[in-house]
């Protein structure tokens, strides 16, 4: 069930591209915990750069954005022509070992169903990052807003799953997109299992 809902995301993430996009310019304050550890020699990777948002919001030389969506890809090149992108999971990054001063991984890691595949793709940012290096992390904590309490998945998904619809500008749902939201302890205690 995992492969499939990896496939859903990817899927959903090609359908509503554009329109994501056109919602995804301004960067988030929380963006600002990671100046004081980019400056311009650094090399960054964003997984699951999306628009690439964040290449936009920070001032650096050697950014290379990962993305599972080939259309937000195609978005993100456009709009930065002189950063690189790259077509891949972060399941099975497609980059040498110690490659990266900064892994930033904002709001990607929730689309990343089951914890074995979860305790892998932070295997495989650790395994990219350069020792010393900063893994910056952003994950939704979706059980403490009542708003999302009514896409909670049903039993055959994970505790903590949901599936949050995205609707175009007439309300129609273009897509249900996979989320697990994380608690603090979870997520905690999956760096902790880290090699």
């Amino acid at each position: 069930m995992a492969d499939q809902i990896i496939q859903d995301v990817k899927q959903g993430y090609d359908r509503i591209a554009s329109h994501f996009s056109d919602t995804r310019h301004d960067p988030w304050p929380e963006f600002s915990f990671l100046v004081p550890f980019i400056t311009q020699e650094k090399r960054l990777l964003d997984v699951g750069c999306g628009n690439g948002r964040l290449g936009g919001a920070i001032q650096v030389t050697h950014y290379t954005g990962l993305d599972l969506s080939r259309q937000l890809l195609t978005i993100a090149q456009k709009r930065f022509p002189s950063y690189t992108f790259v077509h891949g999971s972060v399941l099975q990054l497609p980059f040498s070992n110690e490659q990266f001063d900064v892994v930033a991984c904002v709001a990607t890691l929730q689309h990343i169903p089951s914890i074995p595949y979860r305790k892998l793709a932070m295997q495989e940012m650790a395994r990219v990052l350069k020792p010393n290096g900063t893994l910056f992390m952003l994950n939704w904590n979706l059980a403490e807003q009542p708003q999302y309490q009514q896409y909670r998945a049903g039993d055959e998904y994970d505790q903590g799953d949901y599936l949050i619809p995205w609707k175009n500008d007439q309300g129609e749902i273009l897509t249900k997109r996979y989320y697990h939201g994380f608690t603090l302890p979870e997520i905690v205690g999956v760096i902790h299992e880290l090699p």
